[in-house]
């Protein structure tokens, strides 16, 4: 059997053959790392909500009197809320989330923009992402100096304790949580309540963007 005219792959046309894999096989990495980030952002943020709901149902079944149990600051200590009109609607705003409820200016000590009640930073937030537990001193309950549980600030100075953590690790990200609390009083100085700012956060990988979540409970005295 005569093989002329049979031709075979010559050097050039191989190497196309290998540029054009090695574009196919990029483009397919890129998309393969794009999802893998937005799989573990997804990871962290839905950690991170179940933190918050755990912690806020931790506070809901809370009986009233086990509350005196957690410090309050100064600066969250005998607050008032007032209902504010806001163009045709009314809302309750309280004086432990806003220095001037009436004006809607934020209780913001650092300036960061973010109401002290839910920030666990003293300055600027994504510049603490090297020392993520160096937190403000107006939290009441926050990350331990090591490990996965919290301080708990009490009154008198006695440490307190929680059921929950306030430290968890997903894919070598640290989700932390926080809380404050605020004593309610009416206009006659008598307590009402006390109102408990839950704060679960985390540094976004790779970007160190600093994201939170925030959530509030309100425990009525009875």
């Amino acid at each position: 059997m005569s093989k002329e005219g049979q031709k075979g792959f010559t050097l050039i046309e191989l190497m196309v053959a290998f540029v054009i894999l090695v574009i196919i096989l990029n483009g397919f990495m890129y998309g393969l790392a794009v999802y893998l980030e937005y799989e573990l952002r997804t990871r962290i943020k839905n950690e991170a909500s179940r933190m918050l709901k755990d912690i806020a149902g931790y506070f809901e079944g809370m009986t009233y009197k086990a509350t005196s149990e957690f410090d309050i600051k100064a600066v969250f200590d005998s607050k008032k809320c007032v209902n504010v009109t806001v163009g045709t609607s009314t809302v309750t705003l309280c004086e432990f989330e806003y220095s001037d409820p009436i004006s809607q200016t934020i209780l913001d000590s650092d300036g960061d923009g973010v109401a002290d009640f839910y920030d666990p930073y003293d300055g600027s937030n994504p510049s603490f992402k090297s020392n993520p537990r160096a937190v403000a001193g107006w939290l009441t309950v926050y990350p331990a100096s090591s490990g996965s549980g919290c301080t708990v600030d009490s009154p008198g100075g006695s440490p307190g304790t929680v059921n929950f953590q306030c430290v968890k690790a997903v894919a070598g990200t640290n989700i932390f949580s926080s809380v404050t609390v605020s004593k309610i009083i009416d206009d006659y100085g008598r307590e009402l309540g006390k109102a408990f700012g839950i704060t679960v956060w985390y540094f976004e990988p790779k970007t160190d963007k600093y994201v939170s979540i925030k959530s509030v409970v309100f425990k009525e005295k009875i």
